[in-house]
């Protein structure tokens, strides 16, 4: 249970942004690093799009549907959640190291994380995939 004292104490550590008298930034502050933060997001948006794809893929090329069964009781789709799985711990260690020290403007990783994000649903909504494997069959 917070008492008074811990709370006055607790907003006292709390990090304060001065601003000069007329209001403008001072030249010590920089933009917060969010490049953490973004890598993540975006990684996530990046996994369900290569998982949209890869189900599509599975569906339309029936080796591949076989390669990934890694367990037959499960079927492909074992294979298709591990490998998406392995691809977005990759991509996101690799656009977070690259980011770790940086700001990044939110708006456009926003923007890709949901057009990769509806890349995904539609990559996994069985009317889409069935389609694209009939064309590609034929």
């Amino acid at each position: 249970m917070r008492t008074a004292s811990t709370q006055s104490s607790a907003r006292a550590a709390a990090p304060v942004l001065d601003c000069s008298f007329e209001g403008a930034s001072l030249a010590s502050e920089s933009p917060l690093r969010n490049g953490p933060a973004a890598a993540t997001i975006l990684a996530a948006g990046i996994g369900a799009a290569f998982l949209g794809i890869i189900v599509t893929c599975a569906e339309a090329f029936l080796p591949l549907s076989k390669v990934l069964t890694f367990s037959k009781v499960v079927g492909p789709l074992s294979g298709k959640t591990t490998v998406t799985m392995v691809v977005w711990l990759g991509v996101w260690a690799v656009i977070h190291r690259r980011w770790r020290e940086r700001h990044v403007h939110c708006r456009h990783v926003a923007v890709a994380t949901v057009v990769l994000v509806i890349v995904g649903l539609l990559g996994t909504f069985p009317p889409v995939y069935g389609f694209v494997a009939e064309f590609v069959r034929h």
